[in-house]
C-alpha cells in the first residue's frame, strides 16, 4: 500500500498540488468538472478519465514533470544561480532589488543551515531558529508593497 499526505502523493505521480488542473490522483478530471456530482463512481474508473499505471510509467519515462517544486540538485542549482540572475537582469522594481536579490541569497544560507550535519554542529537548532527569523523578517519587510511578501506568504 502506497501511503502519505496528498501533497507528497501528487509529487510522486508527477502532478502539481491541489489546485492544479488535473490534481485528482485516480482519474483525470479537470478541476472546473470537480463540483459535478451527478457522475457515478464508474464515470471515473473507466475509460480516459482513469488514470493507469502505464500512464503513469509513461509520464515517468518521458522526464516531462509537472511539479512546482524542485528536488534534488535542481532546488540547489537555482537557490545557487538565481540572485546573479536577478541582479543581472532588468525584471525587478529598482526601489527593492537589491532587498529581492539579499532574501534568495538568505534563503540559501538557511536552506543550508536547515541541511548541514548536526553532528558538526550542536548549535543547529538556534542557528536555524536565528537564521529562520532573520529570514521571515526581511521577507516581510516590505509590509505588503510588493505582491507575495507579506506574512501569509510564509509557510512551514
Amino acid at each position: 500500500m502506497f501511503r502519505g499526505d496528498y501533497k507528497f502523493l501528487l509529487m510522486t505521480m508527477g502532478l502539481r498540488g491541489a489546485t492544479c488542473d488535473y490534481a485528482c490522483i485516480w482519474c483525470n478530471i479537470h478541476k472546473l468538472q470537480q463540483w459535478d456530482m451527478t457522475k457515478d463512481l464508474d464515470f471515473y474508473n473507466t475509460g480516459d478519465m482513469k488514470r493507469t499505471l502505464q500512464e503513469i510509467k509513461d509520464f515517468h519515462k518521458s522526464g516531462t514533470y509537472d511539479w512546482t517544486s524542485l528536488i534534488g540538485s535542481d532546488k540547489k542549482k537555482l537557490l545557487h544561480l538565481l540572485p546573479t540572475q536577478l541582479e543581472s537582469r532588468d525584471i525587478l522594481f529598482p526601489e527593492t532589488k537589491e532587498t529581492v536579490i539579499k532574501i534568495w541569497r538568505d534563503f540559501e544560507s538557511l536552506y543550508h543551515v536547515i541541511n548541514s550535519d548536526r553532528k558538526e554542529n550542536e548549535n543547529l537548532p538556534l542557528d536555524v531558529l536565528q537564521k529562520s527569523k532573520e529570514f521571515v523578517k526581511l521577507f516581510c519587510s516590505f509590509g505588503g508593497s510588493r505582491v507575495g511578501y507579506n506574512k501569509a506568504c510564509v509557510t512551514p
